[in-house]
C-alpha cells in the first residue's frame, strides 16, 4: 500500500497577513495621538483601512484579533461550554445527535436566554 503524501496548501491571498502585535501597536499609536492612520499603517506595516475600522470599532473582531469570515458567535463562551457539556452528556447516554438536533438545541438555548426572539407568533 502506497503512502499518501500530504501537500501543504499554498495560500492564494494576502488577506490578514499582518501581524497582530503590529496591529495592536498601531491601534495604540493612533488612539494616543502619536500618529495618524496613514503614518501608523506604514510604520507598523498594517493595512490602513483595516486599522481605521479597528480603531473606530466597526469590525467584528476586538482590537488586533483576527477573525475568519464575516459571522460572529451568538452564544457567550459560558453558554457555549454549557452546550458542549450537555451534548457530551447526551453522547455518554448513547443519544445520537444529528447536526439538525444540535442546531435545534442552539436555537432553543438562544431563545431561552433571550439572545434571539422567537419567530413571529402572529402567523
Amino acid at each position: 500500500m502506497a503512502a499518501v503524501s500530504r501537500l501543504k496548501r499554498t495560500r492564494k491571498t494576502t488577506r490578514q497577513s499582518w501581524d497582530t502585535v503590529s496591529m495592536r501597536k498601531a491601534i495604540k499609536a493612533v488612539k494616543t495621538g502619536e500618529c495618524g492612520y496613514l503614518m501608523a499603517s506604514k510604520l507598523f506595516n498594517v493595512p490602513k483601512s483595516t486599522l481605521e475600522w479597528r480603531v473606530k470599532g466597526k469590525k467584528f473582531a476586538e482590537g488586533a484579533m483576527k477573525i475568519l469570515g464575516s459571522g460572529t458567535t451568538i452564544l457567550s463562551a459560558d453558554l457555549e461550554q454549557q452546550l458542549c457539556d450537555h451534548i457530551l452528556l447526551l453522547e455518554t447516554h448513547l443519544f445520537g445527535l444529528t447536526i439538525t438536533d444540535i442546531r435545534r438545541l442552539v436555537y432553543e438555548l438562544a431563545e431561552r436566554h433571550f439572545i434571539i426572539s422567537s419567530i413571529s407568533e402572529s402567523g
